[in-house]
């Protein structure tokens, strides 16, 4: 498995890195968000949208392009557009959530396009039929997935019909790791300009922990899940709380592939005695 960004030779690597070392978070979720919304108008034009109505069983947005860099027209949609319903909700019934998966690991690490945005979030039972009312009108959503979501502290899916962009919600659980994810996520913007949204994201430090244990249950073997730490390792080893990774890698018995991973992600010249 290659821990390397794919058809990049090592220089090019090394001056790509240090660029998204200097990025602040906000370019990289900006950067994020254009990659993304180029991959959903390209999705966009290959879908039948009859196919898909039949398969969901409801009706959706027509399928057409979206204008682009035309003075007075709107913006193509984008992963804004998939958050910002669901997150209103969240902030006007005071349920505590923040951001986590590809965009979290992105505003952090190396940035890729997605169209799945993980959202973690307290969200109690009575809240269940609310969210499905304000929300089966632009998401594909089941109630009783979100029910049995919120009983068993599991997850559930929304998908927003206009992007086709996939929501997985998981449930926040009480434990003491838990917590204390969610304790040190941070509000971060979404793009660079002054009064940009923010929105709470997952730590560099708990991306790490939270996706070598996916990585492990996942039979160790998802490419896309290695490269997320590895790029993680690579972009901020040098400002990561080490006391804390090793801490609950340790509790959570994913140490060892803590240590593989930045085996490979340090470049062997730059790698401390007890690595190389």
């Amino acid at each position: 498995m290659s821990a390397g960004i794919s058809d990049t030779s090592p220089d090019a690597e090394r001056v790509q890195i240090e660029l998204f070392r200097r990025a602040s978070a906000g370019r990289k979720v900006a950067l994020v968000r254009s990659l993304s919304t180029t991959t959903i108008e390209l999705s966009r034009r290959n879908q039948s949208r009859r196919s898909i109505t039949v398969a969901l069983g409801v009706p959706l947005p027509p399928l057409t392009s979206f204008p682009t860099g035309e003075i007075g027209m709107k913006s193509p949609p984008d992963l804004i557009s998939a958050l910002i319903p669901v997150t209103d909700l969240f902030e006007s019934w005071e349920v505590d959530y923040f951001i986590g998966g590809s965009i979290a690991s992105s505003a952090h690490g190396i940035p890729r396009a997605t169209t799945d945005i993980d959202l973690v979030a307290a969200l109690p039972e009575d809240l269940v039929k609310p969210l499905w009312e304000m929300l089966r009108e632009g998401y594909y959503i089941e109630e009783a997935a979100v029910r049995r979501a919120v009983a068993n502290r599991g997850s559930f899916n929304l998908i927003h019909l206009t992007t086709m962009l996939k929501l997985d919600i998981f449930v926040r659980g009480s434990g003491e790791y838990e917590l204390e994810e969610a304790r040190r996520a941070a509000p971060i913007p979404f793009d660079d300009a002054p009064d940009g949204r923010q929105f709470p994201v997952a730590s560099a430090e708990d991306m790490i922990i939270v996706k070598l244990d996916w990585f492990r249950r996942g039979g160790e073997v998802s490419e896309r899940q290695w490269s997320d730490i590895t790029g993680l390792l690579k972009v901020r080893a040098e400002t990561l709380d080490w006391d804390y990774l090793r801490h609950w890698t340790g509790r959570k018995g994913t140490d060892d592939l803590l240590s593989r991973a930045l085996v490979e992600a340090t470049p062997p010249a730059d790698q401390p005695e007890e690595l190389a």
